[in-house]
């Protein structure tokens, strides 16, 4: 269960029998595919991956908007590669690759803040906080889905019969380097290279264990 149109082109999906492409679709319709795949029969004894794409920038366009309302589906607005969409006075990093270190990013230079005078300043530590934050909503907004997929495994009576593991391929760095921030590229920090790999085996066997190499 993809939701980047590059996965095909890496050859990422190679040795699956079926792929199903939703492209850029946030975590409650890719699980709502995957459940409907697996209540088919299809799934009763297989090797699935679904990748979620929620915490990647532009950080929680999908929670900026309606985090709180009681149905989040009804006001989500369009994945569009323009931050200026995603709430009022939203600064110009997100999608403006320009201002990541991965292209020579300069904090001593002004970026575009829409609504501020001028239309152009620098970032304040309290930008710096505000991306911090909107950050965290995506992985709450993930944390949700992920939820929900261990109930619907659950519910299935699936859960104690499943491997279940959830990684990721990169961390975010923010400010805490100089010359590297609100990326995840082209460096090997420890920001980046530190991801989470969590492992629930059948019947929670090894519960709590943690591997520290």
């Amino acid at each position: 269960f993809v939701n980047l149109p590059n996965f095909k082109l890496l050859d990422i999906t190679r040795g699956f029998e079926k792929v199903r492409e939703g492209i850029w679709q946030p975590g409650d319709e890719l699980n709502a595919d995957f459940f409907q795949w697996l209540d088919s029969g299809d799934g009763r004894r297989a090797c699935a991956w679904l990748h979620y794409w929620d915490p990647h920038r532009p950080y929680a366009y999908r929670t900026w908007e309606y985090l709180g309302k009681e149905s989040p589906q009804a006001s989500r607005p369009p994945l569009l590669f323009n931050e200026t969409l995603f709430g009022k006075g939203d600064l110009g990093v997100g999608r403006v690759e320009g201002h990541y270190a991965g292209r020579k990013a300069d904090r001593s230079k002004p970026i575009f803040v829409p609504g501020s005078p001028g239309r152009e300043r620098l970032l304040t530590a309290d930008d710096d906080r505000f991306l911090v934050d909107r950050y965290d909503g995506g992985v709450e907004y993930l944390d949700r889905w992920l939820g929900d997929l261990v109930s619907g495994l659950r519910q299935r009576g699936l859960l104690d019969d499943t491997i279940l593991v959830i990684t990721s391929d990169h961390g975010e760095t923010f400010t805490e380097r100089d010359d590297e921030w609100f990326c995840h590229d082209p460096h090997l920090t420890e920001e980046v290279a530190r991801i989470p790999c969590l492992i629930r085996f059948p019947r929670g066997e090894h519960g709590g264990k943690r591997v520290s190499s």
